[in-house]
């Protein structure tokens, strides 16, 4: 598996789930779509909102994508923490 979170640096719910991740020691490939539109416009595309921060969930060929802060929090929670 493989993870990208979607994120804006002074986004307050982005810096959220960037501080859980540190706290738990989880670390996951960043992709600032302020500063890259070509990845904001594959989140738009596939999610059809540019909403941050989102989690992309690469297994294989499957990608699934997860918004929400607590959401995404609770997943790392679950699946990534040690």
């Amino acid at each position: 598996m493989h993870y990208q979170l979607y994120h804006f640096e002074l986004c307050p719910y982005c810096v959220k789930v960037r501080h859980a991740m540190q706290d738990m020691g989880v670390d996951i490939e960043l992709v600032d779509t302020s500063q890259n539109p070509e990845k904001r416009e594959e989140l738009l595309n596939a999610t059809g909102r540019t909403q941050v921060p989102c989690l992309k969930i690469m297994d294989g060929d499957q990608v699934q994508w997860l918004h929400e802060s607590e959401d995404i929090i609770d997943y790392i929670r679950q699946h990534l923490a040690p």
